[in-house]
């Protein structure tokens, strides 16, 4: 309880629109894509712990605006992990943090970009 997780083999899983984000998320892709969405989410947590493995697959967290994040100290091959968002909240707005574990694939995160 209060984990939400995630794991491919697949060509793509999302997890978007509106739903409720626990204090923990796992996602785990092999190959292929995931994509957790968090613009249209609700949260009542002021940090969310997120550790992403990906072999040689992708994992993208896109973050609305005001949310923070912050990459893990305990990542691993950091080099294959960009982060696009503040680290630092807006007051109120929680904070993601990543622990990312990518072998060959990437650790995406980033603000969502708005459409106007």
């Amino acid at each position: 309880p209060g984990t939400l997780v995630l794991k491919t083999k697949a060509p793509n899983l999302k997890q978007s629109g509106q739903w409720v984000v626990p204090q923990r998320i796992t996602a785990e892709s092999t190959t292929g894509f995931i994509t957790i969405d968090f613009t249209r989410a609700s949260c009542a947590h002021r940090e969310v712990a997120v550790e992403a493995v990906t072999r040689s697959g992708w994992i993208r967290l896109l973050l609305p605006d005001g949310w923070g994040a912050r990459v893990s100290p305990s990542s691993t091959n950091t080099s294959h992990i960009s982060n696009r968002a503040p680290e630092t909240a807006e007051p109120g707005a929680p904070t993601v943090i990543v622990t990312g574990h990518p072998v060959s694939g990437y650790i995406k995160i980033r603000q969502r970009h708005r459409k106007k």
